[in-house]
């Protein structure tokens, strides 16, 4: 079992637009445009609506009345991109026509729209909201994240995090909430560990199974 997260969803594009899966939180939602509409539903999910815009892909959920927004990820017509010295990203190694589509913001009826920043390898490193808040992203030279700022009134540091040689969280610590150290069972691989709050208290030991 790994961590995902709704913010790394992306988007395959194949058979020259006319067919897409989003990927998102483990699931995939796909979709397929009928001639030259452009719009398509999900049999399967019909609350979506996926449609394709001049350079970018609009995800609509009925249900929730917001939008997720995709945009190419390829503009130097890459299929796969370097990550360091001896591998690569995977997800690109798809065939010559397919296309990814990172995701790029997301907004709602009443106007909300938060708007992210990427990296040459995709990982998120900024976020802002149409009400002023700006958080940036730093990352260990492992590539794994290692704290969260929020950057619009000064910096103040939200969040940092460590991690063993494997990627496994080891450490973690909220600026206003929480300490939480993590240790790794040998029996499962499972991370667990005390969380100690800003008050003093100290929580039980937490497991995630299935490691």
């Amino acid at each position: 079992m790994g961590w995902s997260d709704s913010w790394s969803e992306y988007a395959w594009v194949r058979e020259q637009g006319n067919r897409v899966d989003i990927i998102t939180q483990g699931a995939t939602l796909r979709f397929a445009f009928d001639g030259d509409s452009d719009t398509a539903v999900n049999p399967y999910h019909a609350q979506y609506i996926l449609r394709r815009r001049d350079d970018y892909l609009e995800l609509f959920d009925r249900d929730a009345l917001s939008s997720r927004f995709f945009y190419d990820a390829f503009p130097g017509m890459r299929l796969r991109h370097p990550v360091t010295d001896d591998t690569s990203d995977d997800r690109l190694a798809h065939s010559p026509g397919d296309r990814m589509y990172m995701l790029g913001g997301m907004s709602d009826t009443a106007s909300n729209r938060i708007t992210f920043e990427r990296d040459s390898q995709y990982r998120i490193t900024g976020v802002s909201h149409t009400d002023g808040i700006r958080l940036k992203l730093t990352y260990h030279a492992s590539g794994y994240l290692k704290a969260i700022h929020r950057t619009d009134n000064g910096i103040q540091t939200l969040a940092t995090y460590e991690q063993d040689a494997r990627g496994r969280l080891t450490e973690a610590d909220a600026r206003l909430d929480y300490h939480l150290f993590m240790s790794t069972t040998l029996r499962t691989g499972s991370s667990a560990g005390p969380i100690t709050t800003r008050r003093g208290a100290v929580s039980p030991t937490m497991n995630r199974a299935g490691a």
